[in-house]
């Protein structure tokens, strides 16, 4: 090797060591989304729907009803209680070859529905390149290529405050390693993307706070354009974000008025205001979308007060950054913590008692106590030093937070609610390893770099020992390919327990593209069926696990089916989305039992496997086997 490569490795070493960091990611990335993935979440289906159906953005509405102002049920529903063909299903999720990039088919569909166009054009101009055909890595790849922006660009952005290659290295191992990162990549919608954009935007910014000049002030022109842009583009993705690129900008106008650099801040000002309008004007139904829709939350109160909310949202943060709970006293760990520090106590106690007149001994007890000593000192000196963007970030990040609970019914959603999250999380993995380091940093011999990448090591392996990735949706393990299973076949879809969730249809087209006849209803709803069979045969029967009942036949089946399954999964399959019905109704309840009862002889049917949907598990039986 001679003296130009040694020279260019020791340049770039730190820039081939988070090229490698990313590569590792992403092959796990890919191995967890092929194999352990499984299910489906309703989001994920309509993404692909909102993308690709041309001029109908929902599969259960014909076109031009806003979904927040359809309250039919399946009797108002154009696809429901009756026979449809399953090339309906399969035209909802693919491009055909006479619709290929049809933005303006793109554009109609998200005007119905609640988010701007912008992933979706992306994810439908990926699909246009293969008509007719579904796939759910077209999505995945989006993922992956925003994944590969997020982690460079933190890790520039964790080199511009620290300028140091170990920390940079190490917050992204702590974000990339993480099930935060994990999920975000996972998840088949636009919080990836998003998530890309907010870093993008947060590098922009914190290099316009390090342009400042006492003469010249902030270099505007360099920083300015590329921080308007990635807002632009971060509001035509997603409108939460207008929450922390508004606030940011406030405390920055704040700050350059501050430094009275009056003019810039005008400058600055109006740019991202410029970026606000420019999207209002390309997208006027922002407007409609974020104040105006009459049944917007069907005028239902969010699950319980807003503390118990905010607890469960910061949960969710802190359990996939750091692998702990908000509340300490929520587990085991403060024991752990007690536990160790007892151990440490009776191991060195001794062994400072042994090496008492030894002169390195003396010089790092010295050392410590001086260090020790100087803490009040230092930790005060210390924040005057943080870079004011980071301050502007915390500030707009903690106030989007605690506006999660207000804007959105996340504790509901259970883990499903972490992908509000997903854009706070590189900047929590920042913070953390920033405060630690900052603390540690007095330690000679780079030993305070060393000590954060250990304390990583160890929340990484924590995290992901306590934490499972959501979004993976486990199907009961003799699950094969309901989209082959069903082709050619004539199923009956009980798609939820009641009409008021008749959007739970939506997580079936990906499923049921293939099927030669659909018919779509819900078990409470026994006349449907026998109103409009047609005479056609029933070939497979899909429906909720718990809308039959517990002492029949065909539960006992189900179960049976893959009892160590449903044994090792009790909690998640029992806590299932929509899966019970109140007991108040029980005098007229209806079970998936007496469906089957009326179209097959259940000795010549059989439970094939249960899958799970939306959180919720559906058994899949064959009829006439």
């Amino acid at each position: 090797m001679d003296k130009d490569e040694k020279s260019f490795l020791k340049k770039h070493r730190a820039h081939i060591v988070l090229a490698v960091m990313i590569i590792i990611q992403l092959i796990y990335s890919c191995y967890v989304f092929a194999y352990e993935k499984q299910g489906t979440h309703s989001d994920e289906v309509w993404s692909y729907g909102l993308s690709n159906s041309y001029y109908r953005p929902f599969i259960y509405l014909p076109d031009g009803i806003y979904q927040d102002e359809y309250d039919g049920g399946y009797e108002g529903s154009d696809i429901t209680n009756k026979w449809i063909d399953g090339k309906v299903m399969n035209d909802y999720v693919t491009v055909q070859e006479d619709e290929r990039f049809t933005y303006d088919s793109v554009y109609h569909n998200q005007v119905l529905d609640h988010h701007p166009p912008l992933y979706y054009a992306i994810l439908h101009t990926i699909c246009s390149f293969f008509p007719g055909k579904f796939s759910l890595w077209y999505a995945f790849s989006i993922n992956l290529v925003s994944m590969v922006f997020i982690q460079i660009f933190l890790f520039k952005l964790t080199k511009l405050y620290t300028d140091k290659d170990t920390l940079a290295l190490t917050v992204c191992l702590l974000y990339g390693a993480g099930t935060g990162a994990l999920s975000t990549v996972l998840f088949l919608r636009q919080y990836c993307f998003m998530t890309m954009l907010i870093t993008m935007y947060y590098y922009f910014s914190a290099k316009l706070f390090k342009s400042f000049d006492k003469e010249k002030g902030f270099d505007l022109k360099k920083y300015a354009p590329p921080m308007a842009v990635t807002a632009f583009l971060l509001f035509f993705t997603n409108y939460t974000m207008a929450i922390i690129c508004g606030i940011f900008t406030a405390v920055v106008c704040l700050y350059m008025l501050a430094r009275k650099k009056v003019k810039q801040m005008f400058i600055y000002g109006l740019s991202m205001t410029a970026a606000l309008g420019a999207f209002c004007a390309a997208y006027p139904y922002v407007i409609k979308h974020v104040f105006l829709y009459k049944n917007m939350g069907n005028g239902k109160e969010y699950e319980g007060t807003y503390r118990t909310r905010l607890i469960h949202v910061l949960d969710l943060l802190f359990k996939h950054t750091v692998g702990k709970e908000f509340s300490i006293y929520k587990s085991a760990t403060i024991y752990y913590v007690i536990a160790v520090l007892a151990v440490l106590t009776v191991i060195c106690v001794p062994l400072c008692f042994l090496f008492r007149k030894e002169v390195w001994f003396r010089k790092f007890a010295g050392g410590t106590a001086a260090w020790i000593k100087g803490l009040p000192k230092k930790i005060p000196a210390d924040i005057k030093t943080i870079d004011g963007t980071f301050i502007a970030f915390l500030v707009a990040n903690i106030a989007f937070v605690l506006m999660l609970p207000v804007i959105s019914d996340i504790k509901e959603m259970g883990q499903a609610g972490v992908r509000y999250l997903f854009v706070v999380m590189p900047l929590v993995c920042l913070t953390v390893v920033g405060v630690v380091y900052a603390v540690l940093r007095d330690i000679p011999k780079r030993v305070g770099e060393i000590a954060v990448l250990i304390m990583a090591a160890a929340l990484i392996c924590v995290i992901n020992i306590n934490e499972q990735a959501p979004y993976l949706y486990k199907h009961t393990s003799s699950y094969t390919d309901l989209a082959e299973d069903t082709a050619g076949r004539n199923v009956l879809l009980l798609a939820s327990n009641g009409t008021g969730n008749i959007w739970y249809t939506q997580c079936f087209p990906a499923y049921l593209r293939k099927a030669d006849g659909i018919f779509i209803t819900y078990v409470m709803d026994k006349e449907s069926f026998g109103r409009n069979t047609d005479g056609r045969q029933v070939d497979m029967v899909i429906a909720p696990v718990e809308a039959f009942s517990k002492n029949g036949e065909w539960y006992k089946k189900i179960i049976d089916n893959d009892r160590n399954f449903f044994e090792e999964n009790t909690d998640l399959w029992k806590t299932s989305a929509g899966s019970a019905v109140e007991d108040k109704y029980r005098e007229d309840m209806i079970f998936a039992d007496d469906h089957l009862e009326d179209i097959t002889d259940t000795d010549k049917a059989e439970v094939l496997y249960s899958i799970n949907i939306q959180n919720q598990y559906y058994a899949v039986i064959q009829l006439n086997s």
